[in-house]
């Protein structure tokens, strides 16, 4: 399922939800955001979870919910994956209390806070899905802004029931503000109990977004003859445009970002860029940034290890994401980002693009190597592609078109036309075999033909996994080979 971080609204599905509002007023019309903290709420317990968990039966119910998605119906795809929590949680009144916690939508106003200008801030409390008890007893609701040491800067309390939302988004008044920049939580607690949930995150900056939006382009224009190269001026053009008063909730690289870090980062961009330095070459940590200098900008995200910041070549992971995704799902979800970590603990580069793009035009691909291969010290005979379910097929591309400069491909829970494939770059299908998108079956038969006509293709069965959490489970497994593999 795509993060959250995640699929365009179309309009079949705005349509969908529109009609629902008009039965059911109160509820209010999800955002990528609202599904990307459901999926990151649920994927961290599922990272986590015990040994006596039904696994089969959890991948059965997420791809339930993922075909929700795929209706558009997120409403209802966020209440499933909302609903799996409670395997992990005990019954009683806190297991009821987060129910109805995790059933609210946040809005937090101002979006965003201006160190020493924003004096109040306020939560609006509505409906994501029909109160998901039968008790209408309220919630003694304790809302506090935490620090990342847990420190709570600002706090509100109000008693909350069902009936509340009826005349629309609840409001609490929230006492105090943070004293510093910084990237902060937003926490629910129900006094009665304790029970306690982690909302979005709420940023709080130094100058107001406009503002530095505008001071940051005109010393871009005004650098003169010493600037970097065009090519470093457009990406830190592109970054600036995330620095927003407003994030977009449907743009993840907006609504997710922790804008406090990305405003210091890009004062120190523009300062490098107009010093004739340019920012992103061997630039280490993880970033997002435009691919080219096209009008749309094609986005990727960028992890590197600190050793990456030298000469010594080093190996480069590109992973393609799914249908309805974006460039941040293998950074943020599928596994809560178990790519990221496993990629930078075994020293890769890894590049993850938007996939629609490579989609239309595979030869993107040649471009992607160019660049990376202009910013970092890439090792030609260690370069890897991995893809799933759409983005498998994008990888599938890849294997097909570029054997003589990959070492080695991966693809799960998708491709197709295996049997088209040749040459022996080693390629691995995995096949969820209680997938619910794509039909397992249909897919082995088709690359066992590919086998049984001497294709270099292992194919490994997962016989309790599901089309969209198989992926966070085997990437570490997946990584390792990967990096394991060179190209002769």
């Amino acid at each position: 399922m795509p993060h959250p971080r995640f699929a365009v609204h179309t309009v079949a599905a705005l349509a969908t939800f529109v009609s629902a509002a008009c039965v059911a007023p109160p509820l209010e019309l999800p955002t990528r955001d609202d599904l990307a903290q459901s999926y990151e709420r649920f994927d961290a317990l599922y990272a986590a979870r015990p040994a006596s968990v039904d696994v089969a039966d959890l991948n059965r119910r997420f791809d339930a919910a993922t075909l929700d998605f795929f209706r558009g119906q997120f409403g209802t795809a966020i209440e499933k994956i909302d609903r799996l929590n409670d395997i992990f949680e005990p019954d009683g009144a806190k297991a009821d209390s987060l129910r109805r916690l995790r059933a609210m939508k946040t809005r937090i106003r101002p979006a965003v806070g201006v160190l020493g200008v924003t004096e109040s801030i306020s939560i609006d409390l509505s409906l994501l899905y029909a109160w998901p008890t039968d008790s209408t007893a309220p919630l003694d609701l304790r809302v506090e802004v935490r620090d990342a040491a847990g420190a709570s800067l600002a706090t509100g309390r109000k008693s909350i029931g069902p009936a509340d939302f009826d005349g629309g988004p609840v409001r609490i008044e929230l006492s105090g503000t943070p004293t510093a920049t910084g990237n902060y939580e937003i926490w629910f607690i129900d006094v009665a109990n304790g029970a306690s949930l982690r909302g979005p995150r709420w940023n709080v900056v130094a100058k107001a977004p406009a503002q530095a939006r505008a001071a940051w382009r005109e010393r871009l224009k005004s650098c003169g003859d010493n600037a970097a190269p065009a090519t470093a001026r457009f990406v830190c053009d592109a970054r600036i445009d995330l620095f927003q008063e407003q994030p977009d909730p449907n743009r993840t690289a907006e609504s997710r970002a922790d804008l406090a870090l990305l405003e210091r980062e890009l004062e120190s961009e523009v300062t490098r860029i107009c010093a004739g330095e340019n920012p992103y070459r061997r630039r280490v940590g993880d970033y997002w940034r435009p691919r080219g200098l096209s009008e749309n900008r094609a986005p990727i995200r960028i992890a590197a290890p600190p050793s990456a910041a030298g000469d010594t070549p080093h190996p480069l992971i590109v992973a393609f994401h799914g249908a309805g995704g974006d460039e941040q799902m293998f950074f943020e979800a599928y596994g809560n980002g178990a790519l990221l970590r496993a990629a930078l603990a075994g020293g890769a580069i890894v590049v993850t693009p938007e996939s629609t793009g490579f989609l239309l035009n595979i030869t993107n691909f040649d471009a992607l190597l160019e660049l990376m291969a202009t910013e970092y010290a890439i090792d030609p005979a260690r370069i890897y592609v991995l893809g799933h379910s759409l983005g498998g097929g994008v990888a599938l591309q890849v294997r097909r078109l570029y054997a003589d400069r990959i070492a080695a491909a991966c693809i799960v829970a998708g491709g197709r036309d295996w049997a088209s494939l040749t040459g022996t770059t080693p390629t691995r299908l995995y096949v969820p075999m209680l997938d619910a998108i794509v039909p397992p079956q249909s897919l082995l038969r088709d690359a066992r033909t590919a086998v049984d006509g001497g294709l270099a293709l292992s194919i490994i069965e997962l016989p309790d996994r599901g089309h969209t959490l198989s992926i966070g489970d085997v990437t570490p497994e997946i990584v390792e080979w990967l990096l394991s593999q060179r190209r002769k």
